[in-house]
């Protein structure tokens, strides 16, 4: 009978606890936040991420990266100036963080120096055959919205709200909108 009593609770607060865990919120850690911006912006946002993103490892989470520890020669290693020998500490750094006033402070001054990088968003809008000064196209929405969302489509809401969006600013148009997909945090959340 006592066995079953404990068995009883140690179920019941090892499903409580499981329920805790699934519920909880996981974000992106520094190194896959910079690896979507490469994804989504080209490899010259990495100035930016190195600025922004790679440096702040308590605000974004991410312990070092073992594979930069690889030795491709016997006198070094692969990368001896990567977050793992610049800080000792960055391997005790936990692999995610929760959301913070500084995590969306950063990600705001990442978003803003990559509209404001004109070489950044010429490819960007190159790479979507996008015209800066072009009307509203759902088409366009779209690859915006897949970069950011690639396993969600736009609900007609979302499309709707957006081209209030686009049509209230009388110039950088299209800006405006990556900017709202940068900064939206739903992207982060894995």
């Amino acid at each position: 009978m006592k066995i079953l009593l404990v068995s009883i609770i140690l179920f019941n607060l090892s499903s409580y606890s499981l329920a805790q865990i699934e519920q909880s919120t996981i974000l992106a850690n520094r190194f896959l936040i910079e690896n979507i911006f490469i994804e989504i912006f080209g490899k010259k946002v990495r100035k930016y991420t190195q600025k922004y993103i790679i440096p702040n490892i308590n605000v974004f989470g991410g312990p070092c990266d073992i594979y930069e520890q690889v030795r491709k020669k016997d006198e070094g290693v692969y990368k001896l100036n990567s977050s793992c020998f610049e800080n000792k500490s960055n391997h005790k750094a936990s692999f995610n963080t929760k959301p913070n006033v500084l995590r969306s402070g950063y990600i705001l001054k990442m978003c803003k120096s990559i509209l404001s990088d004109s070489i950044i968003m010429e490819d960007y809008y190159k790479k979507h055959n996008i015209k800066k000064w072009s009307n509203y196209s759902s088409k366009k929405l779209f690859l915006i919205h897949r970069d950011f969302y690639p396993l969600k489509k736009v609900s007609k809401e979302q499309e709707e709200a957006i081209r209030k969006l686009f049509y209230q600013k009388s110039h950088l148009r299209w800006d405006s909108i990556i900017l709202s997909y940068c900064l939206s945090p739903q992207w982060r959340i894995l």
